[in-house]
This record gives C-alpha cells, sequence and structure tokens, in this order.
C-alpha cells in the first residue's frame, strides 16, 4: 500500500501486507485495510505518513473471502466500521472501533448478500443493499433498529456501484451501473450523535428505573417494530440521468452556494453535476460536466 502526498505529488512511503489489498478507508484517527481475508485497523497518531510499522494495530477482524472489498469506516470522534459478515445473507457486522473490546453487532440487512453499504458522516446511520438492489434501507446503528426502507425499482436487476448521505443526513444517493442516480429522501426523526460517556449514562439510568407493569403495548410492541420491515417502501424522491455511463458510476451530495447538488464521476474519467430541487424533487437539472484531469492518476500509478 502506497502513501501519497497530493500536496507534494509524490509518495512519501509504502507498506506490505501477506494478502492482497482490496479497499483501503480512513478517517481522521484510523485507517483499515480490507485483505482478501481480514480486516486490520490501525491507529493514527503521526502526521507523517511513511508506513504502518510505526502504528498501532487497533484490531484484526476476520472477513468472508473478498467482501472486506465493500466496508465502510467513518466518524471523527467514534470511529465505527462496517462490513458484510456474510457470504450467503444479508449480515452486515458494525465495529465500534474506539470500544476497548471492539464487539460486533449483527443487522439483519437483507434476505441476500451485500452489494453495497454505506455511513452517514457521524455513523449514526447505515444504509443498505442487497445484491438484487430492489430495496435500500436505513439503519439506527446504535439499535441497529430498520428506520427507512426505500424502493430502487424493479424493471431491472442492476449492480450498485456508490451510495452516499448528505452531510445533513436529510438525503440519500445511489449509483449502478445504469444511467440513474436515485435521490432518497430521509424524513422524520434521524438519531443523534452520542459520546460514549452519554451512551454509559442512558444505559446505567435504563437498568435502575424500576420495571413497569406489562401492557398490551408491550405485546405489540416488537410486532410492531418487525413491521418496518414490511411496509410499501418509498420511491425515490428525486432522479438524475447521467448522459453517458462507464464501468463504474459513482456519485456524492454536496451543497454549492447553499443548493444541493450531485457530484458525478464515471470511469471514464467524466464529472457531472446536477441540481436537486430539495422541496420538490422530481428530474435534477445537469449544470455542468467536463473531464476529469489525469494528473493524480498518473502518479498513483
Amino acid at each position: 500500500m502506497h502513501f501519497y502526498d497530493a500536496s507534494i505529488s509524490s509518495c512519501t512511503g509504502k507498506s506490505h501486507f501477506p494478502e492482497r489489498i482490496l479497499s483501503v478507508r480512513s478517517c481522521s484517527t484510523v485507517i483499515a485495510v480490507g485483505l482478501e481475508n481480514e480486516i486490520q485497523c490501525f491507529c493514527i497518531y503521526m502526521e507523517n505518513y511513511e508506513n504502518l510499522e510505526s502504528y498501532i494495530r487497533v484490531v484484526k477482524l476476520p472477513s468472508p473471502t473478498s467482501f472486506s472489498l465493500l466496508m465502510d469506516l467513518t466518524g471523527e470522534e467514534r470511529p465505527h466500521l462496517a462490513y458484510p459478515d456474510s457470504t450467503t445473507t444479508g449480515l452486515v457486522a458494525v465495529h465500534d472501533i474506539c470500544a476497548w473490546t471492539h464487539s460486533k453487532k449483527l443487522i439483519n440487512a437483507h434476505n441476500h448478500p451485500i452489494a453495497a453499504l454505506r455511513f452517514n458522516d457521524d455513523a449514526t446511520l447505515l444504509a443498505t443493499a442487497s445484491n438484487i438492489a430492489t430495496v435500500i434501507r436505513v439503519y439506527a446503528v446504535r439499535k441497529q433498529e430498520c428506520l427507512f426502507v426505500f424502493r430502487r425499482g424493479l424493471a431491472r436487476t442492476v449492480t450498485v456501484n456508490s451510495m452516499a448521505f448528505s452531510a445533513d443526513s436529510r438525503f440519500l444517493c445511489l449509483t449502478s451501473n445504469t444511467e440513474t442516480i436515485h435521490v432518497f429522501k430521509l424524513e422524520g426523526t434521524l438519531p443523534k450523535f452520542l459520546h460514549l460517556e452519554d451512551e454509559l449514562l442512558q444505559k446505567s439510568l435504563e437498568q435502575s428505573m424500576p420495571p413497569q407493569p406489562v401492557g398490551w403495548y408491550d405485546y405489540l410492541a416488537g410486532p410492531t417494530r418487525a413491521a418496518t420491515e414490511y411496509l410499501a417502501p418509498a420511491r425515490d424522491f428525486a432522479s438524475a440521468t447521467l448522459p453517458e455511463i462507464g464501468n463504474v458510476n459513482i456519485a456524492c451530495l454536496k451543497k454549492i452556494n447553499g443548493k444541493l447538488h450531485i457530484l458525478a464521476a464515471i470511469s471514464s474519467r467524466k464529472f457531472f453535476a446536477f441540481l436537486v430541487n430539495e422541496e420538490e424533487g422530481g428530474p435534477c437539472t445537469l449544470v455542468n460536466s467536463g473531464k476529469l484531469i489525469s494528473k493524480v492518476c498518473f502518479h498513483l500509478i
């Protein structure tokens, strides 16, 4: 794995691993390296990136073969790591990297194997899609509770290339191997970020509360929560159509001059920007396009 400093356009160091590297994710305090059969996480405590031998390896996690390619890592104060935990079902493993035990939480997200997953910026939400990709689900990470269900479409089976939340976590975009970029709107109460001390305090308060008599609500609570999986999924709020597609199409959501935009790039090194109507949704307007510079790509090669 090479360390590249874009400010000086040169490689500053490299590290070797015993297996093929499938993906690399990082935040300000952790680097996660996805290998063929495991994920290694390192704590960053220096600004001079030369190699990973200087850093403490926080945790070493086994993963299904080649599925570390789909892992995601995010969260500045409380980094979380997520990756598919099964090759045959839709189980997702979530680790709180800051927790001393690095205990694994499992989310039964889909019936089919996971094809894509993505955290929001503070790791309170996790979006998932299976290899069927007709339904996208959004979970509250701390409670492993399904909050939103969206339908991409039923006309054809696609391969999901990317998913991304907006900075305020109110929108989620999805790209695939088709020309359509879907934008879903997350309407309702979103979970708030809790520091570790807040979580421990809340847990102690819950344990200290006297037991309440069982009522009808207690019998219905479980089925009601489970019923979120069977509610009619919402369709996309807005969509954009790429003028052309590549082997891989990726996109993110970004506010520019106070307005929400889709920024999309395709593997043929072309870039497109679409304006999203945050109030009414619908078709998004193409406002800019161009060719991506290849200078950085050549340096990386």
